[in-house]
Formats: C-alpha cells, structure tokens, sequence
C-alpha cells in the first residue's frame, strides 16, 4: 500500500513536471513566433510587444508550475513520513489520493482539450493579422503608385493651371469576427478624422464613443451589427466604408463564457497598461478574477483592487495600438479608478467582457462602455489614453 502511495504521488510530481516541459516547449515557440513575425512584417514595435508580453505571461505559468511541483513534492514526502507514524489512517488517505488522481485527470483533459483549442485559434488569428497586413502593404504599394501617376499628370500643367485629383475608394480589410482588427485604408486616410459606428439590421446606426482611428478591433457588443467607418480629411470629400458582413461571434467563445458562469466565475491574467491615464511597468502580471457580485484585480494571490457591481462601472474592449487592440480591456471600476489591461489573447479578452456583463446583469445592472453623448464618458477615455496615438483607446 505505501508502494502504491508512492507511485500515486510520484506520478502527480512526474504530471506537474510535464506541464512544466509543456509550459516550456510553449514559450519555446512563441519566442519562435516572435522571431518570425519581427521578420515578416519588419519587426513592428507594437506586434513585438505584444508578442513579448505573451512570452512573458508564458514564463511566468512555467515559474508557477515549477514552484507547485515543489510544494507538491515536499507535500507527497510529508505525507509518507506521516503515514509511516500512523499506519492506521493509510486506508483513508489511499481513498482521498484515488479521488484526487481521477479529480486531476479530469482536470487535465480539459485543460488539455481547451489549450489545443486555444492554439489552433491563435493560429487562426496570426494567419488572418498576416494576411490584413499583406492587403494594406498591396493597398499602400496602390497608392504610391496612384500618387505617382497624379505626379506625373501634374506635371504637364502650367502652375496657374487648375490640377486634376484622382481619390482613390476607401478600403475596409479583416475578418467581421470577434478576435481580428478592421483598418480602413485607400482614400483621404492621412491626417483623417475617423469614426466608426454600429449599423443595425433596420439601418438605424450607434456611434462608437473614442473609436476614431483607421483600426478597430470588434467588441461583443458588435456581434448582429455591420460596422462602418466614416473619414474626412482637410481639403477631401468624407467618404465610408462598411463591412459587407454582420460582426460574428468567434467559435467556441458562447460555450467557454457559460463553462465559467456555471463555475461562479473566472481568472484571467493581465498586464495593467495604464492605470488613471498613468503608463505601468508591463512586466508585472495580475489576474483579473471575475465572480457573480464583484471584480477582483489580483497579483501573487493578494488582492489590490476590488469593486462590486454597480452603474457607474464600464467595461468595453480598447481600440487603437495596431494588432494588440484586440486584446485590450478598458475597466473603470469607479470613476477614479480607472485600468486599460492587456489580455493574454483576444478570446481571453472577449470572454473577460463578455462575462462581467452577463453577472452584472445577473445583478440588475446594464454594464458598457463610455457614451458618446456622456462628457465623464469622454473624460475617462482622454484620461486613459492621454492624448497618445500609441496606446489603445476605448470604445463601447
């Protein structure tokens, strides 16, 4: 019996041990896809830190498996220390170990089940970041060539002549499904004043409160809706381009969201990327902990924020900040408490939206993001992005 004790904790340090390999072979690989993806799109700052941040969130999950596989071994050496003095309580012990092997089991098909998942969506969505980025690279590589041919045209003419002007259309590339990032490119797009907004299936449209850069990463509150982009620059004719499909929920994301309802709640890890307006140090991770009547913002297991639901709290996805918008949370616990959060991967930042509302609304309370039409709306939004054009900014 104390043989079989043996090899049943041994076998949950070798189990934590795998998962430490596999924590590792993962940061292995996003490093990898670091390294390809600075080669392919000419190391972009702001793909780069987000690619960076993931490997940091992974290493982090290693140093933590390592750490359990510790304790856990330190714990099994206890354990049989303990039943050696106390042999009368073996038969006890063996049934609770037996419930926790098939417990954990459990556990790790699961986890294993929704990491492939995980995997197989975060290929998806490079393959689509890629495929946006080759269509703007065409689109751009258009216009110097329209600019030119305008160039060449110019030239003929005397300088008091008046001078022809060919705009090109407006373009709207990416994918109208939760996860990717829409751009608006062609057109009057320099020095542009944008807006995007909500079009119903009935025509009647939402504008989008701080959505007024040439990307947009959809929200889950743009599921059922068409999404549309008006541009004006100095000296141009406004011109808009809409999406020719209805926002679409990401595969998978409705099923995940009521797993975690089911369970009363969920973790996500995070990075705070500004915290009343003010930078923060992205290397430190926090967990976000969502339960049915309150948020809990977590670092090391201790809590350093928490605020139960109420109406003056918003929660909506950011924009802006090239690829890395679609993993960017906007969270104003209150209205001097105010984050703007990096998530691991848009379908962690999605379902963190998704479920907040859903328990809030549990709670009697309608949660979303700054209002066009609220001036505290407009000033937390300024507050959070200070004026940057290099870090996300809040939509609804």
């Amino acid at each position: 019996m104390k043989a079989a004790l043996e090899d049943q904790h041994q076998g949950k340090v070798v189990l934590l041990e795998q998962e430490v390999t596999v924590a590792r072979e993962r940061a292995s690989s996003l490093e990898r896809e670091l390294a390809a993806v600075e080669e392919t799109v000419g190391a972009e700052k702001e793909a780069r830190a987000a690619l960076e941040q993931r490997i940091e969130l992974a290493k982090d999950a290693e140093r933590k498996a390592q750490t359990e596989a510790e304790k856990l071994q330190e714990a099994a050496q206890e354990e049989i220390r303990s039943e050696r003095r106390n042999s009368q309580v073996i038969q006890e012990k063996a049934e609770k170990y037996a419930k926790e092997v098939n417990d954990a089991r459990r556990i790790q098909d699961l986890h294993n089940a929704s990491e492939q998942k995980q995997m197989n969506e975060d290929l998806t969505t490079a393959r689509a970041e890629l495929d946006a980025l080759k269509q703007e690279l065409e689109s751009k590589k258009r216009e110097c060539k329209t600019m030119r041919r305008q160039m060449t045209d110019l030239s003929v003419f005397a300088d008091d002549e008046p001078k022809p002007s060919t705009p090109t259309p407006l373009m709207l590339s990416g994918e109208p499904v939760l996860g990717q990032t829409l751009r608006v490119s062609g057109g009057n797009t320099t020095n542009c004043v944008a807006q995007w907004h909500r079009v119903s299936s009935d025509g009647n449209t939402d504008i989008i409160a701080g959505a007024t850069r040439v990307q947009y990463a959809p929200e889950p509150r743009d599921v059922g809706y068409l999404l549309g982009c008006n541009v004006s620059s100095p000296g141009g004719k406004p011109q808009m381009a809409t999406t020719e499909k209805f926002i679409e929920m990401s595969p998978g994301l409705t099923d995940y969201v009521n797993t975690l309802m089911a369970r009363g709640g969920g973790e996500f890890n995070v990075v705070i990327v500004q915290l009343n307006g003010a930078m923060q140090d992205r290397r430190s991770v926090y967990q976000l902990e969502v339960l049915s009547s309150k948020l809990k913002i977590k670092r090391n297991g201790r809590t350093k924020y928490k605020e139960n639901y109420h109406p003056r709290m918003q929660v909506c996805g950011a924009r802006g900040g090239g690829d890395a918008a679609a993993q960017g949370l906007f969270l104003a616990l209150t209205p001097s408490l105010v984050f703007m959060l990096a998530s691991e991967s848009s379908r962690e930042r999605n379902a963190a939206i998704m479920l907040i509302r859903k328990f809030s609304q549990q709670n009697g309370i309608f949660l979303k993001g700054p209002e066009s039409s609220s001036p505290s709306a407009t000033t937390a939004a300024s507050k959070t992005t200070g004026g940057e054009e290099k870090e996300p900014l809040p939509d609804q």
